[in-house]
């Protein structure tokens, strides 16, 4: 029998075999629950800094925008 009949791990390693990443279902589910967290979170602590300043710099654009339209005889 020879060679054969007692395998040796470092034989088989060498090819292409079935590789199943078993983890990967388990990365999604913990960076979905991530997500959720995340989202409650934000819920609770209202917007970061970053949100709130872009608000502002677009409500600033927009009341621009509305005072250039303006005519003479919609302000008497």
């Amino acid at each position: 029998m020879g060679d054969n009949s007692t395998p040796d791990a470092s034989k088989f390693s060498k090819g292409g075999g079935n590789n199943a990443n078993f983890g990967a279902p388990k990365k999604s589910l913990s960076r979905g629950a991530k997500d959720q967290r995340a989202a409650e979170n934000k819920v609770v602590s209202g917007a970061t800094d970053t949100e709130k300043s872009r608000k502002a710099k677009m409500l600033e654009k927009l009341q621009a925008n509305l005072d250039s339209n303006k005519t003479a005889s919609n302000e008497e």
